[in-house]
């Protein structure tokens, strides 16, 4: 009879539970799939869908071609649904509705009544993207980065004029961090056929850049048009699209091409020329990724041959490493082959190269996404720095504490962290004739374009995105993120940053280094500090919930630094902490700790005194 009970309250409870959770995905069906947006688009119809928002509101996100006229409303409901008082009725256009306002809509689940708001938002300025996957949703693509799937592609102007529509042979998930630590991702795309895009040149395969880190949206196009004006050949053409995925908006992104060698892209001979990444050799053999490594242990993704045998990889490996040895040595031969550095790579793009990724404080320089090439057609058979690529994490992008400070070397440094050597711009730039290029190409070339850029092309870039970073913002950020806030931080980075090199190259002030590290296998931060002048605005860390910032110490004698104390030569300092334990507490807190500690004693003795004493009465 007991176990007749127990089943019987087993089974209720299993049917409980049941209809609750019946319960709850019907009333998330209709909160979510109330209704879709039909979308003129051309000679054709897209069908955008309804967004909510984790605070239960939802949102409308209009393409740049298409305001509340003529956009008319489709629902997936039979219930009655109200927008500002306003009835909905099916093929309804969206006229009623200005954009920016948040209406209350209403409706009906369940017999539940539910009441939110609804605000519908425009971009400006930008094409339109539309994809949509063979299964009608993402999972499989975001299940796992090399998963890919087939679809359909359909591309309009920021007018509404068609641009492109065709079947996609893939779509799958790309980049590294991106990928792992961002919910907004990048995606790699192959169309059934080539296809110029937008005015992009004539290809097949295509990438969708997320800038999930980059608040402004900015950093990556900025960098590859200031490449490209600066003569760095083959620098990726880009432009921005508002993204679609099976109906649902996804953001602002940056259509972009590959550095790929193609008659498009990286344009060298297909027999005999090479194109190379320096990598994370990890992440590289994790992969599958085919590379080489060099004898100071860097590592290079093989892109181009696209399969390289045994005698490919030795060849490559061979080119790569007589360049690492002149560079790195004394005299700048390569003893393997008798050259001298200047013969083996090409100094102008090199220097061109050093000049970007130092100048726009590019936290991977010299270590990660470095493109280098040798064109099989070039007589002198020189390696090529370029073309650029990733640069959402420069210009002081707050996503990393190392990227803070304007009066930082990148480029310059033999480490990125203790366990990753990074000598081959360090020691170039040791070298008078690199050094002296590098001084020279600044104050002639880098110098006044970077002054209209702070002055008028940022400026020009935001103005031309505004409304779409402010869709993008509602869309994966927080209230206190904002792409006007981010904006204006880059120039003030920039604005600093040139002036620490203005000293540095022009008026070639003496300066000390400072390199601080928080963790030896984290990123080195390498401080510029002018001879008699302080470190005072030294990272300050926040701490964690288990560890303590106690605070910058001296590497050789492991004493507490002073950041008012002049810097009179190099140095290096590192981090120390704390475990914030008793033993380990300030002796402020440890008094907090120890009453804290008294307290819920008494406590709990007042609570056992109390139990106590009820068991002398029942028993009594």
């Amino acid at each position: 009879m007991t176990m007749g009970k127990r089943t019987v309250y087993f089974m209720s409870a299993v049917l409980l539970a049941v209809v609750l959770l019946l319960c709850a995905v019907s009333t998330h069906w209709q909160k979510t799939d109330l209704m879709s947006f039909r979308i003129p688009s051309g000679d054709g119809v897209q069908t955008i869908s309804l967004w909510e928002k984790e605070d239960g509101n939802f949102y409308v996100f209009l393409p740049s071609y298409a305001g509340p006229d003529g956009v008319k409303i489709h629902l997936h409901t039979g219930n009655p649904v109200q927008i500002n008082g306003i009835t909905v009725a099916e093929e309804m256009d969206c006229s009623p509705f200005s954009l920016g306002t948040p209406y209350a809509i209403s409706w009906c689940a369940w017999g539940k009544s539910y009441q939110r708001e609804v605000t519908f938002l425009q971009s400006a300025n930008v094409p339109a993207m539309y994809i949509d996957t063979q299964s009608g949703n993402m999972d499989y693509i975001h299940r796992e980065k090399g998963n890919k799937e087939e679809g359909r592609i359909a591309l309009y102007r920021k007018d509404g004029m068609p641009e492109y529509s065709g079947t996609l042979k893939s779509i799958q998930g790309r980049g590294n961090y991106t990928w792992n630590y961002y919910d907004k991702k990048a995606y790699s795309l192959k169309l059934s056929e080539g296809a110029d895009l937008l005015g992009l040149g004539e290809a097949q395969k295509w990438i969708l850049l997320a800038n999930a880190g980059d608040l402004t949206n900015m950093r990556n196009k900025i960098v590859y048009e200031f490449a490209e004006a600066v003569g760095l050949a083959y620098s990726p053409d880009c432009t921005w699209v508002d993204l679609y995925l099976n109906g649902e908006y996804t953001g602002l992104y940056l259509l972009s091409e590959r550095n790929e060698v193609h008659q498009q892209r990286v344009d060298i001979p297909a027999d005999g020329s090479i194109l190379v990444s320096q990598e994370v050799a990890d992440k590289l053999v994790e992969q599958s990724i085919p590379f080489v490594t060099t004898d100071a242990q860097q590592a290079f993704r093989i892109h181009y041959p696209l399969k390289a045998d045994a005698d490919e990889k030795n060849r490559i490996q061979a080119v790569l490493q007589s360049v690492e040895n002149a560079i790195l040595s004394e005299d700048g031969i390569d003893t393997v082959t008798g050259k001298h550095w200047t013969q083996l790579i090409d100094l102008e793009s090199w220097v061109k190269k050093y000049l970007i990724e130092e100048l726009f404080g590019n936290g991977d320089a010299g270590a990660i996404s470095q493109f280098f090439y040798l064109d099989a057609g070039d007589r002198d058979g020189k390696l090529y720095a370029g073309p650029v690529w990733d640069y959402d994490r420069t210009m002081g992008n707050p996503v990393a504490w190392q990227l803070l400070s304007p009066r930082t070397f990148y480029a310059n440094r033999t480490h990125a962290n203790s366990g990753y050597p990074t000598p081959w711009l360090s020691s170039l730039y040791q070298k008078p004739l690199f050094y002296q290029s590098i001084r020279d190409l600044y104050q002639q070339e880098f110098r006044p374009r970077l002054e209209m850029l702070l002055h008028r092309g940022i400026y020009e870039y935001a103005g031309q995105i505004t409304q779409a970073a402010e869709m993008n913002d509602v869309r994966w950020f927080t209230q206190d993120e904002n792409f006007h806030t981010e904006r204006n931080a880059i120039l003030e980075y920039m604005n600093a940053r040139l002036a620490v090199f203005d000293a540095v190259w022009m008026e070639e002030r003496p300066y000390f280094r400072v390199r601080a590290s928080h963790d030896p296998a984290a990123n080195y931060v390498n401080y510029i500090v002018f001879q008699g002048e302080s470190l005072e605005n030294i990272h300050v860390f926040e701490g964690t919930e288990t560890m303590r910032f106690v605070g910058w110490y001296y590497q050789d004698t492991g004493e507490p630094f002073d950041p008012q104390r002049p810097i009179t030569e190099d140095i290096e300092l590192y981090a120390k902490w704390q475990n914030k334990s008793v033993l380990s507490l300030q002796k402020e807190e440890k008094w907090i700790y120890l009453k804290t500690l008294a307290l819920c004693m008494g406590l709990l003795f007042l609570k056992e005194l109390r139990r106590w004493n009820w068991r002398r009465l029942r028993i009594k």
